[in-house]
């Protein structure tokens, strides 16, 4: 990747690299955030972590843009978390519920938990959510949101989870519109691999592998795959308007799995190694390529 071609894109997006870091603080010390410059510089630059956790609350609509009130809507935020917190404890009564309580740790159970809860009380009459739904999709997102949110306050990661959950439509229980649009995407992924290593798709559609085998990676937005590390600057890019960058997420994944792919010999075979495919992969690199194939998939000057 030429660094003309990506100070041209970026240029393209109205912020220079050189300038995004503090352009970046000089939007979050504005009296009114600029939402479309935030987007902008998101899609521009990897944002620094110390700052992703406001970042994405003010991207998410979870922080008002209005500075001023920002102290006033995090109390608000905090006690509504608190009051659903004690909510969740006493409505959950299953042998986890020892995991749930304000003395412990929030954990990603819980915040799946509080997740299910905060949506069933919406529901007249109220029906106590089920723990039977599978739902390691939404745990793997929990755990990478704790780790991005790391020395951030409790409330402040669980309402960047929800909301994160909300934004992205991410299945929650079952029969959810999240389900069908995962498989979507995966269709999508698998056409866009198709461009790129048709032999690839040639070798899965010859062991009867079909698209909806990676619903996975999409039902969790490939926090079932991927480290938090690496799928932070992806997250802020598909935050920010760019949802497909993740589909040459999997399209990189494959690529570097190409050889184990094509090795093996049955979809069981195949099925097996994609639960543990950042295993034979450097995740590091995945991440990079994914981002400067997606780059190159953009011409300068076209809009997100």
């Amino acid at each position: 990747m030429s660094r003309d071609f990506r100070k041209n894109y970026y240029s393209s997006l109205g912020v220079r690299t050189v300038e995004a870091r503090s352009t970046l603080e000089e939007a979050l010390s504005s009296a009114r955030v600029d939402l479309g410059l935030l987007k902008r510089i998101c899609l521009s630059v990897k944002i620094p972590r110390v700052l992703r956790p406001l970042v994405w609350s003010l991207l998410l609509g979870g922080v008002p843009l209005f500075r001023p009130i920002w102290a006033f809507a995090q109390a608000q935020k905090t006690d509504t978390f608190e009051d659903l917190r004690r909510a969740s404890s006493v409505l959950v009564r299953d042998n986890r519920r020892t995991e749930y309580g304000p003395d412990a740790s929030l954990s990603s159970l819980e915040m799946v938990q509080m997740l299910r809860v905060r949506r069933h009380m919406n529901l007249i009459p109220f029906v106590v959510p089920s723990l039977s739904h599978k739902g390691s999709h939404l745990a793997a997102i929990a755990d990478c949101v704790n780790e991005i949110c790391d020395g951030r306050s409790e409330a402040e990661a669980f309402w960047i989870f929800a909301l994160l959950v909300d934004k992205l439509a991410v299945a929650v229980d079952e029969g959810d519109p999240g389900e069908k649009e995962a498989l979507g995407r995966c269709q999508g992924m698998w056409e866009l691999v198709d461009v790129h290593a048709p032999s690839i798709i040639q070798h899965l559609t010859w062991i009867v592998v079909k698209p909806n085998a990676f619903v996975g990676w999409y039902l969790s937005f490939y926090a079932s795959v991927m480290p938090p590390h690496c799928l932070e600057g992806l997250w802020d890019a598909t935050l920010s308007g760019a949802p497909d960058i993740l589909d040459y997420l999997g399209l990189s994944l494959l690529l570097a799995s190409k050889r184990k792919v094509e090795a093996c010999k049955t979809e069981a075979d195949f099925m097996r190694l994609l639960v543990k495919i950042d295993d034979f992969v450097d995740v590091d690199a995945v991440s990079a390529t994914a981002v400067d194939l997606w780059i190159k998939s953009r011409k300068p000057g076209s809009s997100i």
